[in-house]
């Protein structure tokens, strides 16, 4: 239940990045749950490749480094679908840090 949970907050996360970012892109809210949901199976197949790499910083700034973690696999997604679009690095830290503090609003 709590992947559920979590998988709906990142999709409107996804929604509300691309309302605010014109960056960001998403073609519904469908569009929004399968990005969410390849940024949920990228993150389990690559995240933890990330969070060895940059274990140092992990243990010094770990928000900062889901955050950079989270904005490449955006950057990925945005790559792979043709329905979620992503501008730049940039727009996909931005996406990652909305994503992020919605999360941490709704506790998910």
């Amino acid at each position: 239940m709590h992947l559920l949970l979590i998988w709906l907050v990142t999709a409107i996360g996804i929604l509300l990045a691309a309302y605010l970012l014109p960056g960001i892109q998403v073609e519904d809210f469908g569009s929004a749950l399968v990005a969410a949901l390849v940024i949920g199976i990228l993150d389990v197949l690559f995240g933890w490749v990330f969070k060895l790499l940059l274990f140092p910083i992990f243990w010094l700034l770990p928000n900062l480094v889901i955050l950079l973690i989270n904005a490449v696999m955006i950057l990925f997604t945005g790559r792979l679908m043709r329905s979620f679009k992503v501008a730049n690095f940039t727009n996909a830290f931005l996406a990652a840090l909305v994503i992020f503090v919605l999360r941490l609003v709704l506790g998910a």
